[in-house]
């Protein structure tokens, strides 16, 4: 059985509702970096998995690995990787509107332009940004 790290980690919703169910996992447990199971979730585009976290464990989406980068971070960064797919970018569009929905703090998504991507949606605040 994968660790609630791991399954957030691959995205298996199953094996991470298992852990939780029988307290053999915490959706609150950090890997040697300081990553959360929803950083790892985000990071490897498992929207079912963070909004699961999301929702149904109210996990705290502001909270901050070692290095302090939060959800949002790591979901930027993933969006500057997928520029060139139409459909990847959209993936991660989604993800990043979730997480603002849901507690992170728009201020967070100025990390939009620390990553070089054009700040052209209405929903992410960033200083360049026309849509404030």
């Amino acid at each position: 059985m994968p660790s609630a790290l791991q399954a957030c980690r691959e995205g298996d919703l199953k094996s991470l509702k298992h852990l939780i169910d029988s307290n053999m996992g915490s959706v609150h447990s950090q890997d040697k970096f300081g990553m959360y199971p929803l950083m790892h979730a985000v990071h490897g585009g498992h929207f079912r998995v963070v909004r699961f976290l999301v929702l149904g464990e109210t996990v705290d989406v502001m909270a901050q690995s070692k290095n302090g980068n939060t959800a949002m971070h790591y979901a930027f960064e993933q969006l500057k990787l997928s520029k060139n797919s139409a459909a990847s970018e959209r993936k991660w569009e989604k993800m990043i509107r979730f997480l603002v929905e849901n507690g992170a703090e728009k201020v967070g998504a100025e990390q939009a332009c620390e990553f070089g991507l054009q700040c052209t949606y209405a929903w992410v605040l960033c200083p360049t940004s026309r849509h404030l």
